[in-house]
Formats: C-alpha cells, structure tokens, sequence
C-alpha cells in the first residue's frame, strides 16, 4: 500500500509541476538516491522492529 502511494504521488507531482526534461533528469536522479537510502533505512528498521518485536513475544510467553 505505502508503496504504491509514494508512486503515484510522484506521478502526481510530475504531472502537475510541468518541468523541463533536464529538471526531471535531476528530480529522478535525486529520487532514486532518497529510495537508496530510505531502503538501507527500512532493510535497519525491520531489523530494528523484529528484535523488538521478539523481546515483547518473549516476554509474553
């Protein structure tokens, strides 16, 4: 879901600010960049929240 959101909110902010071809290059290239890191970041965080998720399974059982 959060995927496919992200995807047509930036299709939606192509289509409405019209840029030139090369302002896009840039756009594109920048965003590319941000999903690299957002994915290193998420790849850390799902680590991050099934330790934690694993300490409180434990703590329950």
């Amino acid at each position: 879901m959060r995927r496919i959101n992200r995807r047509n909110s930036r299709c939606f902010f192509m289509h409405t600010h019209k840029t030139t071809l090369q302002q896009k290059k840039k756009s594109v290239r920048i965003t590319v960049e941000i999903r690299r890191k957002r994915a290193s970041n998420r790849v850390q965080f799902l680590k991050k929240s099934c330790r934690y998720t694993n300490k409180i399974s434990i703590q329950r059982t």
